[in-house]
């Protein structure tokens, strides 16, 4: 047993050696899939209102670091531009299938507009209905047909798709002359900034009245007489700005978040070299701490997009509830434990409509071990392995963490905690729920209750490591989910009817969660 556990040590500290001279060869010299421009880049969070331009912010930096600045991006909160590009992708996709129909049928296809379409696991049907519809032969017709109209597919799409083109260039032109020149925009914050600076210099002139200052213009001391008031004074005054601060930066929170500003308040600054990146990434960058922070830039396969322009505090404020929310279910993990050995079993579900015949074949014990031995294991197993997607929902659509290494570290974090819960839910929680009653009517016979019921639940925590290791995981390294998605769609779908980016989505390869 020793020999084994110094052994597994021993193999354990030699793969963090291989993988941190990994890291550093990743770190200097990057991936051969990654983007250079990756590596000299910082991402900068809490960006002031002032610097929310590519001109501002680039400036700023290059005051700081002098030649050393490449380029600088803010990140552009553009909700009506992605869904006209998504218009834009789904034309493209449906303009690609209907050459491909034609490719495999030798004919042009037709379809009615407005019919609907079905999407199954990324990968689109013809229209449901396909009969019915007047065929359009006008010019004027066929350039902006009307909903109920059959018209031929290939030229229907290619003119939606030039006219969304145009739409989208315009857009872009509009968007990219916002960010050049920054948002003007009058805004509370503003005002109170100004506000709180105005109070600033008045704190500043009261002060000094009271100062003794030497010819050489040291201050060596305050007026005695006026020490208690000009004290008074300090604390009031800095208690006030205090507020003023606080209440501007919580009101830029909130205005980003609600009104959806253009210019977000985070951006992308890229410099010339790796040793001003790791300076920059190190230093102070302003006299707030809270604002202008940085971190060594993603990889732009990294960032969730949707989620970039989001304040960092808003996604904190949402990151703590949903903290509290998944611990408080870890506490009471108990109860879907205790549930699930107390509902799983033959007595229990023939007690559930439908299910009567269970209790019939109640008669056989053989049955009735088998059942109660492995069906509350293969239940818990089945709950277990939803908690990495529903963390993943969690930590995307809800916390709107920006990149998906951010989003697989807080899946492994919140699984691993949740397994220890079960291990020691799994002991416990079976015994205190049975010996409850015991231990109510004998409070003081506690330990010998505990002692005597815990060792009864060995059997279903062997029972519980035996079925996922010789059951779990081979099911996990078989991938069934992957095998069953690939089976459904080339069973629902003609693969010659299918476009190669349709091809791709079917033989895609499968995330690896972080649980």
């Amino acid at each position: 047993m020793w020999f084994l556990t110094f052994f597994v040590l021993y193999v354990m500290n030699e793969e963090y050696r291989h993988y941190l001279d990994l890291r550093m060869q990743y770190l200097s010299e990057g991936d051969v899939d990654m983007n250079p421009q990756t590596q000299h880049s910082l991402m900068v969070e809490n960006i002031p209102f002032d610097l929310r331009s590519d001109k501002a912010l680039f400036q700023y930096f290059d005051t700081l670091y002098p030649g050393k600045i490449h380029s600088a991006s803010i990140v552009l909160n553009i909700p009506d531009l992605e869904k006209v590009a998504a218009k834009r992708k789904r034309a493209v996709k449906r303009l690609e299938k209907s050459i491909a129909y034609y490719e495999a049928k030798g004919k042009r296809g037709t379809h009615v507009v407005g019919r609907k379409r079905c999407r199954c696991f990324g990968v689109e049907t013809f229209p449901l209905i396909g009969f019915g519809g007047k065929m359009t032969r006008d010019e004027d017709e066929i350039r902006s047909p009307q909903r109920g109209n059959r018209v031929d597919s290939i030229n229907y799409y290619r003119n939606q798709l030039t006219d969304l083109n145009e739409a989208v260039e315009y857009m872009q032109r509009e968007k990219r002359t916002l960010v050049e020149e920054g948002n003007d925009r009058i805004r509370a914050s503003v005002w109170i900034s100004s506000v709180f600076d105005l109070a600033s210099d008045v704190a500043a002139k009261s002060l000094a009245r009271n100062r003794k200052k030497e010819s050489t213009g040291l201050i060596v001391g305050f007026d005695k007489k006026k020490k208690s008031s000009s004290l008074f004074k300090q604390i009031f005054f800095d208690f006030f700005f205090g507020i003023f601060a606080f209440l501007n930066r919580n009101i830029d929170v909130v205005v980003d978040t609600v009104s959806g500003s253009t210019l977000s308040s985070t951006g992308f600054v890229t410099f010339n070299d790796m040793a001003s990146v790791v300076a920059a990434a190190k230093s102070p960058l302003s006299h707030d701490p809270d604002v202008l922070t940085v971190s060594i830039a993603p990889d732009p396969r990294e960032i969730i997009w949707e989620n970039a322009h989001l304040n960092i505090y808003y996604c904190r404020g949402r990151e703590w509830t949903a903290n509290i929310i998944i611990g408080f279910g870890a506490i009471l993990w108990s109860t879907v434990v205790a549930s699930i050995q107390a509902w799983a079993t033959v007595d229990r579900l023939a007690t559930v409509p439908g299910l009567y015949w269970m209790e019939i074949m109640n008669i056989s014990p053989t049955f009735t071990s088998f059942v109660n031995g492995y069906l509350p294991v293969v239940a818990l197993l089945g709950i277990i392995s939803l908690l990495p997607l529903i963390f993943q929902k969690v930590a995307q659509n809800f916390e709107n963490r920006k990149t998906k290494s951010d989003i697989q570290h807080s899946i492994m974090g919140r699984y691993f905690y949740y397994q220890l819960a079960n291990i020691y839910v799994t002991v416990t929680a079976g015994s205190i729920w049975t010996s409850l009653g015991t231990i109510l009517d004998h409070p003081g016979s506690i330990f010998e209750i505990m002692g005597k019921s815990i060792p009864h639940l060995v059997g279903f925590f062997v029972t519980l490591l035996v079925t996922k290791t010789l059951a779990g995981l081979p099911i996990i390294q078989l991938r069934l989910g992957s095998l069953l998605r690939q089976t459904f769609l080339r069973v629902l779908f003609r693969q010659k009817f299918m476009t190669q980016r349709e091809l791709d989505e079917v033989y895609r390869r499968e995330p690896l969660l972080g649980g």
